[in-house]
C-alpha cells in the first residue's frame, strides 16, 4: 500500500522523504572493496544494460528476441508513480517477492520509464558505499542507486543506516529488490538476535531495521489481468509460457521452463 509518511526510523536514524518498499542468503566478502566511480561516469538510465542490472536472461530459443517484451504488471500502477515522486524528493523503494517473480525486470522497466535523463550506478557486491555520503553530486536530471538483491549490501561499509539517511537527504532515488526468503530470515533472526554473535547479530539487526519500511510485493503467479495482457503480445516465448506454464509463474517458466511441459 502507498505511504503518506515523509520519514521513518532506521536503526536510530531519521530518514526524511517518501519511502516505500515494494515486494537469501547472507554473503560475507573477503575481496577488496570496489571503488566508487565519479558521478559523472555513471551511466544514464537510457543506456543502462538490463543484464548488468540483474535482469535475468531468458532461456534462449531460436528466433526469440534478446529479452522477451515486457508485460505490464499490476504493481506498475503503484511503482511507477512512486518512482516519479521519488525523483523529486529522493527516497527508497524496494520490490520484494520470490526469486523468479520478475522483480528486477519490473523495477528496471519502471526506472527506464520514470527516470529518463538520470544517472544511475549499480555497484558491485563488494563496493564500499560509504564515499557516497560525502560525494558532490553535480546538478543534473537526477541520481539513482540500483541495489539488486539488497541483502548483499547490508553491512558496515555498505547500506548502513547513516549512509541510507544521507543518500535520501541528497535526493538520490534508491531502487532495490529483496527476496521473500531473505526478508523472512532477517525477521526470524531479529526475533532471536540476543543469542547471536557478531557479525551475524549486527547484520541481522541492521537488516531488520531496514525492513521497517513499507514493502510492495510482486507475486510469482500472474493475475488474470496480467495473463490477459501477455496474450496480446506477439512473442513465441510468451505464447509457449502461457500454454505450458502449469503451476509455474510466467517469469519462472521463461527462465526455467524448458522440459517442464
Amino acid at each position: 500500500m502507498d505511504s503518506e509518511h515523509t520519514s521513518f526510523d532506521v536503526h536510530g536514524n531519521r530518514i526524511s522523504g517518501p519511502t516505500q518498499f515494494a515486494g537469501t542468503q547472507n554473503n560475507y566478502y573477503s575481496a577488496s572493496p570496489a571503488s566508487t566511480p565519479p558521478p559523472n561516469t555513471w551511466t544514464t538510465v537510457e543506456r543502462a544494460d538490463p543484464l548488468a542490472f540483474g535482469v535475468h536472461r531468458p532461456r534462449w530459443q531460436e528466433g526469440q528476441q534478446f529479452l522477451h517484451p515486457y508485460v505490464t504488471r499490476d504493481v506498475d500502477a503503484r511503482v511507477r508513480p512512486l518512482i516519479a515522486r521519488l525523483r523529486r524528493t529522493g527516497g527508497f523503494l524496494v520490490l520484494t517477492g520470490d526469486s523468479t517473480a520478475g522483480k528486477s525486470r519490473c523495477a528496471f522497466e519502471a526506472m527506464r520509464a520514470e527516470l529518463v535523463g538520470c544517472r544511475v550506478w549499480a555497484p558491485p557486491r563488494t563496493a564500499d558505499l560509504r564515499p557516497l555520503a560525502s560525494m558532490d553530486l553535480p546538478s543534473v536530471e537526477g541520481w539513482a542507486l540500483w541495489l539488486d538483491d539488497v541483502e548483499d549490501y547490508v553491512r558496515d561499509d555498505g547500506l548502513e543506516p547513516a549512509l541510507l539517511s544521507g543518500l535520501v537527504n541528497q535526493g538520490i532515488v534508491i531502487l532495490a529488490t529483496l527476496r521473500d526468503e531473505q526478508a523472512d530470515r532477517f525477521q526470524r533472526r531479529n526475533s532471536s538476535r540476543g543469542s547471536q554473535e557478531a557479525p551475524y547479530a549486527s547484520l541481522t539487526n541492521l537488516g531488520a531495521r531496514v525492513l521497517m519500511a513499507e514493502q510492495i510485493h510482486l507475486d510469482r503467479m500472474w493475475s488474470r489481468a496480467e495473463l490477459s495482457r501477455a496474450k496480446e503480445v506477439d512473442d513465441p516465448g510468451l505464447e509457449e509460457a502461457l500454454r505450458h506454464r502449469g503451476d509455474y509463474g510466467i517469469a519462472e517458466y521463461l527462465l526455467q521452463g524448458q522440459g517442464r511441459r
